[in-house]
């Protein structure tokens, strides 16, 4: 054994001379055994922390020291102080809720590391991918602004435009009323001077006769007064014509005619990378009827369709050269886009711009203010189901010419190719990822779906084009031994929407593949193509020519209730697995106690 030679050196109290014994970690001072009793009295507003010195410096974990300053190991802790406390100092802690240390220490371990993994695998992830999200929305929000003030100075100048014409027209007709007055008046002037020459000759023919008598006696004056009287001038005068100004109500017009501008109400969206964990339909059973909530006919066979804002949505039809509107409530509205090819299917984006596919000419087309242009050509492959992003990037599922497998093509809104998605990175064989995709779409999630009509399935894959799930139905849960899909939508909670023509119902499966139930619009016949709009309603095609609009998600629970939660039933089923676990070896009443307090939820949005 070493002996050291050197003498240690001891560490003194900071309020005396004597040798240290514990340390205050809020005060961060060394105290001896009699300033450990005074030093509570010297700031009781601050929380002292005193424990042993050996270990109050340096970082390994340890338990408070019991507040009676006693040398004995304190053994339980008190969850409603928040301090240990030994044998000795129970009486103080008998109503409130405690348990013994040694016991549970390894269960409030595997919860906090339970806590942990799901804060940095699903929760810090999210918020960080909302951050990403809002941090891009912020970047886009001068130029979306700009666009808005380019449409209102549009409408300004087209307004001035209006207003212009509209004096225009009124300067056109004072000047005409002004030609018309002066007319009016040389005509009077040219009567006027002939009555006035015809009035001089009569002077001058009275100023002869004006010394006979005999014209006295034979009545021959008033005879000429009263031709006088009957040539006496009358004039017309024509009054010049009035300008009202109306300025009653006149800025409310204006501001009427001008439009309005005003802030929509928000929603509870997200367009993160990873959704929010947990958050499905998990109180439901495997068959949900849902509730239709309109009925539209339309008058041929029904193609592809396409949800916008506001409760409308357009239909092509099949072998038609048409795309038609209609509206939740009215029905057809009478907005009806022509082209002069065949639409297979159709897409809209953020601006209203219309796109669709034609597979013939091998071209996707766009529709602005109802005049088709070319978007861009797919040389060598055939493109069918189209879909626009959050971004107003437009996804193409292509068909090889020589009919052997399909790939995703996405494009930006100028038309050029960003990447495609076409074989499996992770097989060495570099087989094909698709055989014969039809419909697509993407979720908030930015994972891109489709339904393959010939193997009967539908693929989710990632934005990168890794494959994220495969669904070929759901058997064990119904009495359907095959399917077969068609159309495929994504709602506002990152699930997939597709149809199943073969049994005559929907199928909803979540952002990770996992079945949740079935939809059964009831007299639905063969639903084919379907969409669902931004309040999460599905508007579903079938071979009869007839649109369904149903409904099938409750939105009673807002945003905050359903995240609240959703924090809530996994602490439950925590706490559950925890509790059936442990029960068997706990043993007493205190000690059980202890443990379903350490174990309960924390109070909050958590």
């Amino acid at each position: 054994m070493v002996i050291s030679t050197q003498a240690q050196r001891i560490k003194l109290c900071e309020f005396c001379q004597d040798p240290v014994q514990n340390f205050c970690r809020g005060c961060k001072y060394g105290l001896c055994s009699y300033c450990t009793a005074n030093h509570f009295l010297l700031n009781p507003s601050k929380a002292h922390d005193i424990v042993p010195f050996r270990y109050g410096t340096g970082n390994r974990l340890f338990f408070r020291r019991c507040a009676c300053l006693s040398s004995e190991k304190p053994i339980y802790y008190c969850f409603d102080c928040c301090h240990s406390f030994c044998d000795d100092c129970e009486g103080g802690h008998t109503q409130h809720t405690s348990g013994c240390v040694s016991e549970h220490i390894h269960v409030l371990v595997d919860i906090l590391q339970g806590q942990n993994l799901e804060l940095m695998n699903n929760i810090i992830p999210w918020y960080q991918s909302a951050i990403d999200a809002i941090l891009v929305k912020l970047s886009e929000l001068p130029e979306k602004y700009s666009k808005f003030k380019e449409e209102i100075n549009s409408h300004r100048r087209f307004l001035h435009k209006c207003i212009d014409e509209i004096f225009d027209r009124n300067l056109e007709k004072v000047d005409l009323m002004q030609s018309s007055h002066r007319e009016n008046l040389s005509e009077e002037l040219d009567r006027s001077r002939k009555q006035f020459v015809s009035m001089n000759k009569v002077l001058r023919h009275n100023n002869k006769v004006l010394g006979d008598c005999r014209l006295f006696q034979t009545g021959g004056t008033n005879k000429i007064l009263k031709k006088l009287l009957d040539q006496y001038p009358k004039l017309l005068e024509k009054n010049l014509p009035l300008f009202e100004k109306n300025n009653n109500g006149l800025m409310e017009k204006l501001e009427e005619i001008a439009g309005s501008l005003h802030e929509q109400n928000p929603m509870f969206t997200s367009s993160f990378r990873i959704p929010p964990p947990c958050i499905s339909f998990e109180a439901r059973g495997m068959i949900t009827t849902p509730k239709q909530i309109s009925l539209l006919t339309a008058e041929f066979y029904c193609g592809d369709i396409v949800c916008e804002k506001g409760g409308t949505s357009w239909v092509c039809g099949l072998g038609s050269r048409h795309i038609t509107q209609y509206d939740i409530t009215r029905g057809k509205t009478g907005n009806i886009i022509s082209v002069t090819s065949q639409p297979s299917f159709l897409a809209i984006n953020s601006l209203g711009h219309m796109f669709y596919t034609e597979f013939r000419d091998r071209s996707v087309k766009c529709v602005t203010y109802k005049i088709p242009s070319t978007f861009t050509k797919t040389q060598g492959w055939q493109p069918r189901g189209i879909h626009c992003c959050m971004n107003d990037d437009v996804l193409v599922t292509e068909f090889s010419d020589n009919l052997q497998h399909s790939r995703i093509a996405r494009y930006d809104a100028s038309g050029r190719c960003l990447n495609v998605i076409e074989f499996e990175e992770e097989n060495a064989q570099h087989l094909p990822l698709f055989d014969n995709v039809l419909f697509i779409c993407e979720n908030k999630n930015g994972d891109i779906g489709v339904t393959e009509c010939h193997k009967k399935r539908a693929i989710a894959v990632k934005k990168n084009g890794r494959k994220r799930f495969e669904y070929s139905g759901h058997i064990r849960s119904s009495s359907f031994t095959e399917f077969e899909f068609a159309g495929i939508g994504s709602d506002s909670r990152c699930n997939f929407v597709m149809s199943d023509p073969k049994n005559y119902t929907l199928h909803v499966v979540d952002w990770q593949g996992k079945f949740l139930f079935y939809v059964l619009p009831g007299e639905i016949i063969a639903p084919m193509a379907l969409c669902v709009d931004d309040e999460d309603r599905v508007w579903v095609t079938d071979a009869r020519g007839t649109i369904r609009v149903l409904t099938y998600i409750d939105h009673c629970m807002t945003a905050s209730k359903l995240i609240c939660d959703m924090f809530d039933s996994v602490y439950k089923t925590l706490c559950t697995l925890r509790l059936d676990a442990c029960e068997n070896r706990l043993k007493g009443e205190r000690s059980d106690r202890g443990l379903r307090a350490a174990l309960r939820p924390p109070v909050g949005p958590w």
